[in-house]
């Protein structure tokens, strides 16, 4: 499922309009964003937890030559899934 696939779906749970959801939709991962990059963690509960973790600057390969290069540092977001979230995928 897409994006697009997801705001039709939750629109029609819903009853609101397509516009409607979208604006919602986006707002809600706008929130979510905003709040990564200031290095705050998102806990939905029942389904997970949004994070950054940093990874610091390392010496790597080029794998062509095998020359040592370094890779700098970044920022990565992260999702743990909530065991509640696991369960629900596991009921049958």
């Amino acid at each position: 499922m897409n994006k697009s696939g997801l705001i039709s779906e939750v629109a029609k749970r819903t009853g609101q309009t397509t516009a409607e959801t979208l604006a919602t939709v986006d707002a809600m991962l706008d929130v979510i964003v905003d709040e990564l990059k200031v290095g705050n963690k998102v806990t939905i509960v029942n389904f997970g937890t949004f994070g950054v973790k940093e990874y610091s600057e390392r010496v790597g390969r080029n794998p062509r030559n095998q020359e040592q290069i370094i890779i700098p540092s970044k920022t990565r977001p992260t999702f743990k899934a909530a065991d509640k979230l696991k369960d629900r995928i596991n009921e049958e």
